[in-house]
This record gives structure tokens, C-alpha cells and sequence, in this order.
């Protein structure tokens, strides 16, 4: 099933064992943009916290590591997914709700650790939806 914005999934963060909730923030041709959702500490990027309630994986306050924020195949993601297992667990999970997504993307556009070539990628993408 091709990716979709405000699709979820579960997947390990860059190498690391500890797998992350994933939010797709837009798509375009053969990419996807998606940033994780990681547990707050203090030196957290606060740009965008969600709580318990604001999405059903979201178990202890949480925030989206902006940082991580990257560009990925489409297709790569979409295989993991429909293999289910590889070395690491790719798993969906229940996609964002609207009023979730616009807090994200609004956060995405606000954060100091987003590269501005994202950002603008998004604009342009969003600006299409």
C-alpha cells in the first residue's frame, strides 16, 4: 500500500535498537518526508510535545525530534512495511488525526533543526494538498 500523509510507523531511529514512532508529512514522487517521535528530556527540541491522548502510541510526554527529519524512498519504506520484519520491526500504526498532522507541520516549519531545504520542499508540497 503506497505511503500517504499522516500514515504512522513504527521503525528503529537511525541504526538504533529502541524502535520510534514514524509520521509521514508529505510525499512527493518517489520520496517521502518523515520525522519520529521520541521521548521528551530536558534538552528536547519542545517545538511540538504530545501527550498521552495525542496519538494511541504515545504512552509518557513525547516530541518530535525535528533534527531527524529526513527524506526517504517511498518504495523502501513500503517494502519494510509489507515484510513486517527485517533486522529491525517496520509496523503500522494508526495514522495521525488531522488536528495531530497540523500540529506537526506547523512545528516542522517552526523548528530551528529543520534545514531550510526541507522546509521549503514541504511548503511546496503542502501548498499542493
Amino acid at each position: 500500500m503506497p505511503l500517504a500523509v499522516g500514515d504512522t510507523f513504527l521503525a528503529p531511529e537511525s541504526g538504533r535498537a529502541t524502535e520510534h514512532l514514524w509520521v509521514v508529512l508529505a510525499v512527493s514522487g518517489a520520496d517521502a518526508i518523515i520525522v519520529s517521535i521520541t521521548t521528551q528530556w530536558p534538552d528536547s527540541d519542545s517545538t511540538c510535545v504530545l501527550l498521552p491522548g495525542d496519538h494511541p502510541f504515545v504512552k509518557h510526554a513525547s516530541v518530535v525530534y525535528y533534527e531527524g527529519a529526513r527524506r526517504v524512498p517511498s518504495a523502501a519504506v513500503e517494502a519494510a512495511l509489507a515484510a513486517g520484519a527485517t533486522s529491525f520491526v517496520f509496523e503500522s500504526r494508526p495514522r495521525c488525526s488531522v488536528p495531530l498532522l497540523t500540529r506537526i507541520r506547523a512545528g516542522f516549519l517552526e523548528s530551528p533543526a529543520v534545514t531550510q531545504e526541507l522546509k521549503d520542499v514541504c511548503r511546496r508540497l503542502w501548498s499542493q494538498d
